[in-house]
């Protein structure tokens, strides 16, 4: 009769003590421990899943059978896990298994609904709303993809899809992205003297995005996509409608503790586009940088900054293409994209307060959330190659409240103070930033 194998005795007490401390098996002991004595990881079993494929699961557990057991290894699978879109509660148990004297895991996953639907405000030109709604469903085929599907009517259309999954290639952990677009509107400005004030733009275009997520809030990306635009004559370069490819590489960090309203954190984007590359005419270049960064110093308040640039380069930039500073989404105190150029500086800092939620009650958690708030801004567009020159800085300063969902952007109100002028009142959906 064969004898069951006997885990030994040191080891066991060793383990015993790392899992009650939670010390890592191979440190538990006072001798240094072999290669062929370390506790090994045993067969991992996933329970409970339904939608959420269970290899999903595993990829995200740095441990495999027959690697050597480290509870700080374990510890990082369990916040992973919890992470995993459709994941709404996990736990990892370790067990004793006899057979080969390792230690194995259980892991017990409870699901969520990953199917959100958003309602979806945006504020047009003279305040006219275009109103519309989104889908999203986080957890599509059980592999942590993402779904959207998103229109805008009334004023201004847009219609958009975008699908992204973060596990295409496991090896190198590169993911796959794609969007569709549809969007018409009719020009807002009056940059060039009301030449093209009111006429009809449409794009209709579509990217798609290699992406390799570089932690849990970070990503480097390279995209290609081809957009076509018409409208009105005149508003296109080419009176046929205007075709192009365009081409990115870029960088983004997502470091807030919510995007709904951040009380913590920052978030940084930096990205190079060319658009019509090689193509006669156009060859544009465009470098975006968009930095922001969030302080809470008290639960019911919140110091907030942002800076973001936009600079492009080339022979010829239709109108559409033309950066606008000015109103609530820039430059609060001047009108609604009081100055224009090819390139762009704008920013500011704001004073949050919440009326009604705070940090440790969110506003996840109630249905409407009040928020008043002081700001300062700063703004500048110019043209071309020409420096930005010190009068072309403008600045504002105010003060504003905003009515903010968990689902909708929410409503906000600002009245601004330009530098050398009179104040303004500016209605605008959702936060600056």
């Amino acid at each position: 009769m064969r004898r069951p194998t006997r885990f030994p005795r040191r080891r066991a007490t060793a383990v015993t003590l790392a899992l009650a401390l939670g010390v890592p098996a191979g440190l538990a002991t006072d001798a240094p421990a072999r290669a062929d004595d370390l506790v090994r990881t045993g067969r991992i079993y996933v329970h409970g899943n339904e939608r959420v494929k269970t290899t999903i699961i595993l990829r995200e557990i740095p441990l495999a059978k027959g690697d050597p057991f480290d509870y700080g290894k374990l510890q990082e699978g369990r916040r992973n896990v919890a992470r995993v879109p459709g994941v709404d509660y996990s736990e990892i148990r370790v067990v004793y298994l006899p057979d080969d004297s390792s230690l194995g895991l259980n892991v017990i996953v409870t699901e969520k609904r990953t199917l959100e639907g958003n309602l979806w405000l945006e504020r047009g030109y003279e305040n006219e709303i275009s109103i519309g709604g989104s889908t999203t469903e986080y957890n599509l085929r059980g592999r942590s993809e993402r779904l959207a599907v998103s229109f805008l009517a009334i004023r201004n259309i847009v219609l958009g899809a975008d699908w992204e999954n973060p596990w295409v290639w496991g090896g190198w952990k590169v993911g796959l992205g794609a969007r569709v677009y549809y969007i018409t509107y009719d020009y807002p400005y009056d940059d060039f003297d009301n030449a093209f004030a009111g006429m009809s733009v449409w794009r209709l275009g579509g990217e798609v995005e290699a992406f390799h997520p570089a932690g849990k809030r970070s990503r480097v990306y390279v995209k290609a996509g081809y957009e076509a635009a018409g409208g009105d004559e005149g508003v296109t370069l080419d009176p046929g409608g205007d075709a192009f490819v365009t081409m990115g590489i870029g960088a983004r960090w997502d470091g807030r503790d919510s995007e709904r309203f951040a009380w913590s954190g920052g978030y940084l984007l930096a990205e190079m586009r060319a658009v019509g590359p090689f193509q006669e005419g156009l060859g544009i270049v465009e470098a975006e940088l968009d930095a922001r960064a969030f302080v809470a110093p008290f639960s019911r308040l919140v110091l907030a900054a942002q800076a973001r640039a936009v600079v492009r380069d080339g022979d010829a930039i239709p109108i559409y293409r033309r950066e606008h500073v000015g109103g609530g989404l820039t430059l609060r105190g001047y009108d609604y994209g009081a100055f224009d150029g090819d390139n762009a500086l704008h920013g500011g800092a704001e004073l949050r307060v919440p009326l009604n939620f705070s940090r440790e009650r969110p506003l996840e958690d109630i249905l409407l959330g009040l928020e008043v708030h002081a700001f300062a801004d700063f703004g500048a567009a110019w043209n071309g190659p020409e420096p930005l020159e010190g009068e072309r800085l403008r600045g504002g300063y105010g003060v504003g409240a905003a009515i903010l969902n968990r689902q909708v952007r929410g409503l906000r109100f600002d009245y601004g103070w330009p530098r050398d002028g009179d104040g303004r009142f500016h209605f605008e959906i959702g936060l600056k930033f």
